[in-house]
Order: C-alpha cells, then sequence, then structure tokens
C-alpha cells in the first residue's frame, strides 16, 4: 500500500495533537477501479481534472485544471481534501517520471522548483 501523511487543520483532521494541528493520511491507489484497504464512502468523492496542451514554442507547454468539485461547503475540510488530491497526484506524477526515464532526485527536484517559485513570488 501507498500511504502518505500529511498536516491539516484540526477540525478538518483525525488524530488530533495538543499542537492544535492533526495528522492524516492518503492511501493511494491509481486506476480505474482501485481497491483500497480502508473502507471509503464512495458518496463523498472530490476530484479535479488536470489537462495540457504542447505547443508550437519548444519546451512550452499549456494547461490547467478544467474541472473540480469539493465533497465539503466547509473551507477546513476543503483544505483537507485539496491535499489529499495533492498527495494522489504527486505520487503519480513521480511514479511515471520515474517510469520514463526520470530519477526520483529529478521528479522531487521539479516539486521543489515550483514551491520554490510560490516562495519567491514567482
Amino acid at each position: 500500500m501507498n500511504r502518505r501523511a500529511f498536516v491539516a487543520l484540526t477540525t478538518a483532521g483525525v488524530l488530533a495533537k495538543p499542537s492544535g494541528r492533526a495528522e492524516a493520511w492518503t492511501e493511494v491507489k491509481h486506476g480505474a477501479n482501485p481497491v483500497f484497504e480502508k473502507p471509503v464512502n464512495r458518496g463523498d468523492k472530490f476530484s479535479c481534472e488536470v489537462v495540457a496542451y504542447s505547443t508550437s514554442l519548444p519546451d512550452w507547454a499549456a494547461g490547467g485544471v478544467t474541472r473540480y468539485a469539493f465533497s465539503s461547503k466547509n473551507p477546513s475540510k476543503r483544505r483537507a481534501e485539496l491535499l489529499a488530491l495533492r498527495t494522489c497526484f504527486l505520487e503519480w506524477f513521480r511514479e511515471q517520471y520515474e517510469g520514463n526515464g526520470g530519477s526520483r532526485q529529478e521528479a522531487a527536484g521539479q516539486v521543489i522548483g515550483i514551491a520554490q517559485g510560490w516562495l519567491s513570488g514567482r
């Protein structure tokens, strides 16, 4: 099983800690009909569709999220949903990057580069 921890606000998480933060987990399984080890509530599905296109310019692509759906209307629970979506996508990205000849280090560097851009205001 591929499982990753993420930190969420206490109001959205489980296993609340005295620090006012909570730890939650995302079980990641890819494919059309994943079988999860933990029971899931199929009615509480949240999702996003990412679409990208090649361009006529070398080393350029264009894309974005074209559709999304949250399960909750509560902003703190939506943040937890976003963290789970992030984990699922990043695990898929890493697996695909490695499967197409890249290294785990290179995949991590690509993600770190995006986050550093956010922090520097780019």
